[in-house]
Formats: C-alpha cells, sequence, structure tokens
C-alpha cells in the first residue's frame, strides 16, 4: 500500500481516492459473486424437490 494508504488532514485521516477506488471495485465483485451463489443455491433446491417428486411417483407406481 505505501506511504499514500493515508492523507492526514487537520487531524483527521483521510483515505486516497485510489484506495477508495480499490475498495468499491471490490464491493461489487463480492456483491455480484453473492448473487450468483444465492442462483445455485435455489437450483439446488429446485433439484431436491424434482428427486422428492421422482419418489412419490414411486410409491403410487407400488400401490
Amino acid at each position: 500500500m505505501g506511504r499514500n494508504y493515508f492523507i492526514v488532514k487537520n487531524n483527521t485521516v483521510v483515505k486516497t481516492e485510489k484506495h477508495k477506488l480499490m475498495k468499491e471495485g471490490r464491493r461489487q465483485e463480492a456483491g455480484g459473486r453473492r448473487q450468483e451463489a444465492g442462483g445455485r443455491r435455489q437450483e439446488a433446491g429446485g433439484r431436491r424437490q424434482e428427486a422428492g417428486s421422482r419418489r412419490q411417483e414411486a410409491g403410487s407406481r407400488r400401490q
């Protein structure tokens, strides 16, 4: 990170623009990944329901 990680102005610590931009970029990426992960979870849930319905079909055939 080096020296320009913090700029001190009148006793308040201000992070540099470069650092802010990097942080925002990471946040956006992380948000996108979270959405993808959520979608995959829903898919997995759908597959579980399919498996359940197949079991019911098998049960009705036995009767």
